[in-house]
């Protein structure tokens, strides 16, 4: 997963924004960013948008895993993050990748 995160032109020191509640895939992906020298930025699920937006920013967050049930909330503050958040993860449509055979 870190080398994924890599291919995506972050480096060493820039920041992953991981969204949603404790869970194990949470686990791995701030272990892969520690992995590659990545600062994760927790963006708790139990904040709002604004307040995730402002985290974005203000951390310069470049990439971020999110949730299924949180997609919605980073999609609304997307216009006024694109400056710096350029690419979400999400497995979101885990199953129906499965079912075609790609995971």
């Amino acid at each position: 997963m870190g080398s994924a995160i890599r291919s995506r032109g972050v480096n060493p020191g820039d920041r992953c924004g991981i969204y949603g509640s404790n869970c194990p895939q949470r686990i791995i992906a701030m272990e892969a960013c520690n992995s590659h020298a990545i600062t994760y930025v927790p963006l708790y699920d139990t904040l709002s948008a604004n307040a995730v937006e402002f985290i974005i920013n203000h951390a310069q967050v470049s990439i971020a895993f999110v949730q299924e049930n949180k997609i919605p909330a980073i999609l609304s503050c997307l216009p006024n993050c694109s400056m710096h958040l350029k690419t979400i993860v999400s497995s979101a449509q885990k199953k129906e990748a499965e079912d075609l055979g790609v995971s």
